[in-house]
């Protein structure tokens, strides 16, 4: 058997873990001795797949309380936007005319990330948020499924969406600051000036 890391010889005889039942086999074993598996192509150095158990979902999952205010927080950068929700919130790029509660992404490279100037709607809905893609070229992913355009689909707290490629995680959260008391929606403020919250 050969390493190319060069740390461990095929006379090493420290004790490793079979990769499928985890009991104690060494490097150079032919087989484990407990379940059978062949280590003839075990790699002890490289990574192995890890399956986590799912966890379940707490029952009120997807839940949006109706005075709760909605963090968007796009990715990589960190770059966090408080929104009400008190009205539609349009997300894509300003162009011309002023698309009324447009998030202007433009500041993140949106056109670079194949942001459509209306790419997707976020609005509540009774107690959930739901998520809209408007017909965008590169589509909106929720979870990673992408969705069909003009249909409603609820978005949960930690959920992710992608719009063309620019990532952003949502995060429910009862924030009683300026922002979330203002009356105005943060979409009111320009961009430029919005404060960070994390």
């Amino acid at each position: 058997m050969s390493c190319p890391s060069g740390d461990i010889s095929s006379e090493d005889t420290r004790p490793i873990l079979c990769p499928r039942c985890g009991h104690i086999v060494h490097v150079g074993d032919q087989h484990c001795v407990h379940c059978g598996r062949d280590l003839e192509d075990f790699d002890p150095v490289a990574t192995a797949p890890v399956q986590n158990p799912a966890l379940p979902l707490p029952s009120d999952h997807g839940i949006f309380p109706p005075n709760d205010n909605v963090i968007l927080q796009f990715l990589p950068s960190g770059t966090c936007v408080l929104a009400t929700l008190e009205r539609t919130l349009t997300l894509g790029r300003q162009i011309g005319d002023t698309t009324e509660n447009l998030l202007d992404l433009t500041h993140l490279r949106a056109k670079q990330h194949g942001v459509s100037r209306e790419h997707c709607q976020l609005r509540r809905r009774d107690n959930h948020l739901i998520v809209i893609d408007l017909a965008s070229t590169n589509g909106t992913y929720l979870n990673g499924k992408a969705l069909l355009p003009y249909q409603e689909h609820i978005v949960a707290h930690g959920d992710e969406l992608i719009i063309g490629t620019l990532h952003l995680l949502i995060t429910f959260t009862s924030v009683n600051g300026p922002l979330a008391s203002s009356e105005n929606d943060v979409l009111e403020q320009a961009p430029s000036s919005s404060t960070p919250l994390m």
